[in-house]
């Protein structure tokens, strides 16, 4: 757990992985709000314990505090017992954050791509599904939400977060391409050619949630600019000037394509396009640890990756 305080009050960030991380360092960086200290708190996931937020808030007497789920070891393709573990722990964080004395704000990072999975040009919230054990999680997670006795509450629907790669966390499949690619490597992508996704930077998540003044409910962070999975390789290929080598697996078991209107997005809020980002993932992936050498080249081989980069937003599977 990530814990900043701010001249402007209390924001403890439970999960930083890949939107946590990019959470924080946005707060950390919010004009006319001093930075006061920043810690992470070790937090058992399997033990979830809030004994040490609940001290420091006691220490510092914010006169606000923010709170920010970003945590979750369920995946787009986790079983309904993974999800109903997870749901437990929300609940008990949301019944911690209702007994804390001073005023405080849930944020929720939820999925758009899990709640409208297979639907295309989404334009409104209300037509979610829920025939995935994880969009079922991520539906009751927001119901729960609505039912507490919380004042402030915001819901992001996040579509597929990338972001730049690390050693300690789980890559999607932009930054598998990229670093495949870099190494030699085919990847093995379990969808067809002309499956669409709408793929969102993390970093341009975590600045929007992190905004202090933003009005309070849903918010769709989505591009409105699906990309195919062939139009995705044939950027990578533009960006490193170099082919990507791809296979498609004879299992389909995630194919459909999902997309979403301009419309949907915030106001005065706009997403980076994936091919601008491609440089600095690129630059990311070339300082990653390499695999073991044989003969002096990089070994090839097959990388199989799903075809949607996992939206949930802890990332490295770690509620920290």
């Amino acid at each position: 757990m990530r814990l900043l305080h701010r001249s402007s009050g209390l924001d403890l960030i439970l999960g930083v992985g890949l939107v946590g991380e990019q959470v924080a360092e946005a707060a950390r960086r919010l004009p006319g709000s001093r930075l006061l200290s920043d810690e992470t708190i070790p937090t058992d996931w399997d033990d979830l314990s809030l004994d040490a937020a609940s001290a420091k808030v006691r220490e510092l007497a914010p006169t606000r505090v923010r709170l920010f789920w970003c945590a979750g070891k369920a995946g787009f393709g986790a079983d309904p017992a993974q999800c109903d573990g997870e749901q437990r722990r929300f609940e008990t964080v949301l019944r911690w954050a209702e007994r804390v004395e001073v005023p405080l704000e849930f944020h929720l990072a939820s999925s758009a791509g899990g709640l409208h999975e297979g639907q295309l040009l989404v334009s409104s919230p209300h037509a979610v599904t829920t025939a995935r054990p994880y969009a079922k999680l991520k539906w009751e997670q927001e119901q729960a939400l609505a039912a507490s006795k919380l004042g402030a509450r915001f819901v992001y629907r996040l579509s597929s977060v990338y972001g730049l790669p690390a050693p300690s966390r789980r890559l999607g499949l932009i930054s598998t391409l990229v670093l495949n690619a870099l190494r030699h490597r085919a990847t093995l992508i379990t969808a067809h050619a002309s499956t669409q996704r709408d793929f969102v930077a993390a970093a341009d998540v975590g600045r929007f949630m992190a905004l202090e003044e933003k009005p309070e409910g849903l918010h769709y962070l989505v591009s409105g600019n699906p990309l195919s999975i062939w139009a995705l390789q044939l950027a990578v290929e533009r960006s490193l000037l170099r082919p990507v080598s791809v296979v498609y697996s004879v299992r389909k078991d995630n194919v459909e394509s999902t997309s979403f209107l301009p419309s949907m997005r915030p106001a005065h809020w706009d997403a980076s396009s994936v091919e601008s980002n491609l440089p600095r993932i690129a630059q990311a992936a070339q300082c990653l640890p390499l695999p073991e050498r044989t003969g002096g080249l990089a070994p090839r081989g097959k990388e199989r990756v799903g075809e949607r980069a996992s939206p949930h937003p802890g990332g490295s599977g770690s509620p920290q």
